[in-house]
């Protein structure tokens, strides 16, 4: 498949950081923007994505050496962090390890969303900051976890986003 960028490394998030702010800084003091948001979709970014040709599900993507070196700060795991095979297989072996991963993930797409949200109000409080989920992706048939039986729930946990950290946040 064709790399994307990986929502978790700074570099991305600044990016996305500085194209919220260039939007919230030329048109935030309209009374006609209500909000301002990022699109999650899960075949072209934004998220942890499935190959767009239906061959790898997002369950696969995100074993960067950053992110695998992240998760074992933060966690204390002793995953290898290279080669990215070889921290998938580990992973999916060890369940209470590949639950950790996952969990990780998510809380760490949850920070990168609430810091969105926290720069948008920076520049007027009652914006909202939305996301808009594309979750698998716009195409559901190009998803291959849905073939082998994943529930809903954890195809969005795959992606990184678990609806559950949300619930008490606006």
């Amino acid at each position: 498949g064709r790399p994307v960028p990986d929502p978790l490394h700074p570099e991305t998030q600044q990016i996305i950081f500085g194209m919220l702010s260039e939007i919230a800084f030329r048109c935030g003091s309209s009374p006609a923007v209500r909000g301002i948001g990022i699109r999650v979709n899960g075949k072209i970014g934004t998220c942890y994505c499935s190959d767009d040709d239906g061959r790898r599900g997002a369950r696969l993507s995100g074993y960067s050496t950053w992110n695998l070196e992240q998760f074992k700060y933060d966690t204390g795991s002793l995953v290898p962090t290279s080669p990215p095979g070889t921290a998938y297989a580990w992973l999916v072996g060890r369940p209470s390890e590949w639950e950790s991963w996952i969990n990780w993930r998510c809380l760490r797409t949850r920070q990168f969303w609430l810091a969105c949200r926290d720069l948008v109000k920076s520049y007027r409080p009652d914006l909202i900051f939305y996301v808009q989920c594309d979750l698998p992706s716009e195409t559901p048939g190009t998803n291959i976890e849905w073939a082998d039986g994943e529930t809903p729930y954890n195809l969005l946990r795959h992606h990184g986003y678990d609806p559950n950290l949300f619930v008490h946040d606006t």
